[in-house]
C-alpha cells in the first residue's frame, strides 16, 4: 500500500485470480492500475457533463449506431458484473473494467468527439459503480467531485455518497449490437496490422519458415474498405434467419 497505494493494490489482489491457482500479487499490475486511474478520472473530468442533465430529454430514437452499441455494453457490463460479484470472480471484474476503458475510446473515436452527454452519464456510473467495491476511495472521490454536483441538479434522489445510490438499473441486452461491436473492433484491429505490417514494408515467408527481405513497395498510409450491399440468395437466406434473432437465452439457434 506504501508503494503503490490502496487502490491500486486491491486491484492486483482482484487480479491475481480467483481459482485454486497460487494468487500471486503482480507489481506490474499495481503499478499499470495507479495510471489506468489517473486517466480514467481526466478522462471523466474532461468529458463529464458540466451543467444539469435532464434525463426526460434523452431520446434514444435519435440515438447514432455507436450511441446504441455504448448503451448495450453498459448494460451487459452491470448485468455481467452483478453476476461476476455474486461468484466472487473478481478478476473477470478487473477483465470487465479493461474492457470498459478501451470501449469508450472506441466510442469517441468513432463519434469523432461528438459524444451523447446522457450516454457519457450513464458510462461513468456504470464504471464506478462496478469498481466501487474493489476501488471505493477512488470511486467515490471522483462520484463527489465530478459527478454528484452534477446530477444533484437535476435529480434530488441522487446521493452523494456513491454507495447509497445502489446498483445501476441495466437495460436489456441486444446479442446483435454485440456481434456488430466485436465485427467491428475485429476488422479495425485487422486494418491496423495490416497498415502496420504495409509501413514497415511487408515481409514474406521463404521455404525454411524465414523472413523474406522486406518489399521494396512503398509503405501504405491509407486503406479501401469494400462493403457488399448485395448477397448470393443462399447467404442472404442465412441473414434472413440470423435477423429473425432464432436464438434462445443460451445463444443457440
Amino acid at each position: 500500500m506504501k508503494k503503490f497505494g490502496t487502490d491500486a493494490s486491491r486491484v492486483a489482489l482482484a487480479d491475481a485470480g480467483d481459482s485454486l491457482d497460487d494468487a500471486n500479487f503482480d507489481e506490474a499490475v499495481a503499478n499499470q492500475a495507479i495510471m489506468k486511474l489517473f486517466v480514467l478520472e481526466q478522462w471523466i473530468q474532461n468529458n463529464f457533463s458540466q451543467e444539469a442533465l435532464d434525463f426526460s430529454k434523452d431520446d434514444p430514437s435519435k440515438y447514432h449506431l455507436w450511441d446504441k452499441i455504448m448503451v448495450n455494453e453498459i448494460n451487459a457490463a452491470l448485468t455481467t458484473a452483478r453476476a461476476d460479484y455474486v461468484g466472487m470472480k473478481y478478476k473477470q471484474i478487473i477483465v470487465l473494467f479493461n474492457h470498459l476503458l478501451g470501449i469508450k475510446e472506441s466510442y469517441m473515436i468513432a463519434r469523432a468527439g461528438d459524444k451523447n452527454p446522457y450516454i457519457v452519464a450513464r458510462y461513468v456510473e456504470a464504471i464506478l459503480s462496478i469498481m466501487n467495491p474493489i476501488t471505493p476511495h477512488f470511486c467515490q472521490h471522483v462520484w463527489q467531485t465530478n459527478v454528484f454536483p452534477v446530477l444533484s441538479q437535476g435529480n434530488g434522489n441522487v446521493k452523494e455518497i456513491l454507495m447509497d445510490n445502489g446498483w445501476p438499473q441495466a437495460g436489456p441486452i441486444d446479442r446483435a449490437l454485440a456481434s456488430q461491436l466485436k465485427y467491428l473492433e475485429a476488422t479495425k484491429r485487422e486494418i491496423r496490422l495490416s497498415l502496420d505490417k504495409a509501413k514497415s514494408g511487408g515481409k514474406r515467408k521463404v521455404k525454411g519458415g524465414k523472413n523474406a527481405a522486406p518489399v521494396a513497395d512503398t509503405p501504405m498510409e491509407s486503406c479501401l474498405i469494400a462493403i457488399g450491399t448485395t448477397f448470393p440468395e443462399f447467404q442472404q437466406k442465412i441473414l434472413n434467419i440470423l435477423s429473425a434473432q432464432p436464438w434462445d437465452d443460451d445463444g443457440n439457434i
